[in-house]
């Protein structure tokens, strides 16, 4: 949605920018950012992906993701033995 403020949509515009709420409050985040406010940094960084999580740390938090999914598909296999993949099955008599 477009808004007009005085002074920052001109700004925005000249710039190739709409003037929206989403232009305007990541604007005030980055100047917020700028001036040392590290909730806003972070906030930015977050945004765009990035973190302060190293490479091997990243790796361990996957690997324990991935063991958390694997006991999860056991324990839902051991608890209905007499199921596959959430299908029961019936024998006619």
């Amino acid at each position: 949605m477009k808004v007009e403020v005085e002074g920052l949509s001109d700004i925005l515009m000249a710039d190739g920018g709409e003037s929206t709420y989403e232009e305007l409050i990541t604007m005030a985040m980055i100047e917020k950012a700028m001036r040392g406010d590290v909730k806003a940094f972070n906030a930015i960084r977050a945004t765009v992906g990035q973190t302060d999580m190293s490479d091997t740390d990243l790796e361990e938090q996957e690997a324990r993701t991935q063991q958390m999914k694997a006991n999860t598909e056991r324990m839902r296999r051991e608890a209905a033995p007499d199921r596959e993949d959430g299908v029961d099955i019936i024998n006619d008599v």
